[in-house]
């Protein structure tokens, strides 16, 4: 039997709003503490907490002998599992891959409410074990960001507190999205998300890592994992602010997310790389609101440095349409988000200048704050 690929990708358009303004407030503080509550699941003596979650059953099946139940292309399950009142997910393992320094948590299901703070065991599959296919979902820009470093033999583990499975990668591939995974007897653990990695919206491609069972051992010790730092505050004033100035308020069309300098694993496993792409486009639009607006004290609080008269082509006009993606990119250090840039072209109707500019933004973290440093407009 087969169950078909159907990995997470953030959502399109401005459902990727929504993706990130949750990310941003909820998945490094949810995803922190659920790596470090399952450590210390791990190195307890003798604790009472199911090792596998209720859909694996007694004889470890996560869904019925021989049945296959498909998996949303879109990779959001119908019915999320493992879920509490709380909305925080039971965590039942750590997946570890040390060559690419993740240490990830596992949870039962793969709907919105998991795979925003983990990563996501899909129920048609068999719990990782003895036996069978395990499919393991996540999200291609943070725990999955840097999946495609994987090399056949590479070493990757899954901890719970009854016992570890180690596995070695076998094969890498990228498929159609709905290509079948099928459920074979031998035990083996398959690793899926969207292709390519970068990608700010929904894909057609998935990254399937496939990795081969190679021993069982009671009671392995956990890796240590870093919290990535939360996202700088973007200075808006209050009046501003109050507009909303996320992806949620300002639909625009994403494209993919691009890093440079030299990133921490623990940083682009996280759900950092989101927060801190959220933070910029938040930026972005505060700049254009305060611009818009005529605000010369708005502009002066999230763009100390830049002259208010750099965007006077914006005051009383509206931006109709974008006519490229947004593709920023960040600048990292280890785990520290320094700066970032962003290019788009807005057409705007109104104003002094109507029609197609282009505006390059640059940004720099300052004291804990993400501000404007550079804003250059121009006729495009």
């Amino acid at each position: 039997m087969a169950t078909v690929v159907g990995a997470a990708c953030i959502l399109a358009a401005a459902g990727i709003g929504v993706q990130i303004y949750r990310y941003h407030l909820h998945s490094d503080r949810v995803g922190a503490a659920l790596i470090r509550r399952e450590r210390q699941a791990l190195a307890a003596t003798g604790g009472s907490r199911s090792c596998t979650p209720a859909t694996a059953g007694a004889g470890g099946s996560a869904g019925v002998a021989g049945v296959s139940v498909p998996v949303p292309a879109n990779g959001l399950a119908a019915t999320p599992s493992g879920v509490p009142a709380s909305g925080e997910p039971t965590v039942y393992a750590l997946l570890t891959a040390p060559t690419i320094g993740l240490v990830a948590p596992v949870v039962d299901g793969t709907g919105e409410p998991q795979l925003s703070v983990a990563l996501g065991h899909v129920t048609a599959s068999e719990w990782p074990g003895p036996s069978g296919t395990s499919v393991l979902e996540g999200h291609d820009v943070t725990w999955f960001s840097s999946l495609s470093n994987l090399r056949v033999g590479d070493p990757v583990s899954v901890e719970t507190p009854c016992r570890t499975m180690s596995y070695r990668v076998e094969t890498s591939q990228v498929v159609a999205a709905g290509t079948p995974i099928l459920q074979t007897s031998a035990p083996r653990l398959v690793l899926v998300t969207c292709y390519p990695l970068d990608a700010l919206s929904l894909t057609t491609q998935r990254l399937v890592v496939t990795a081969g069972l190679t021993g069982i051992v009671s009671r392995g010790g956990a890796t240590g994992a870093v919290a990535a730092p939360a996202a700088p505050v973007v200075p808006a004033p209050a009046a501003l602010a109050a507009q909303g100035l996320g992806l949620a308020h300002n639909p625009a069309p994403m494209g993919t997310l691009g890093v440079t300098g030299t990133p921490a694993p623990t940083w682009q496993e996280s759900a950092a790389p989101l927060a801190d792409e959220g933070a910029v486009v938040a930026l972005y639009f505060a700049a254009l609101r305060s611009a818009e607006q005529n605000q010369p004290a708005w502009w002066a609080a999230v763009a100390p440095s830049v002259p208010f008269a750099s965007a006077l082509q914006l005051v009383g006009a509206t931006v109709t349409y974008n006519d490229t993606t947004f593709d920023p990119v960040l600048g990292v250090t280890g785990t520290t988000f320094t700066g970032a840039t962003l290019v788009t072209k807005p057409v705007l109707a109104g104003g002094a200048a109507p029609g197609l500019h282009r505006i390059a933004m640059t940004a720099s973290v300052v004291g804990g704050q993400l501000v404007v440093t550079g804003w250059a407009m121009t006729p495009a």
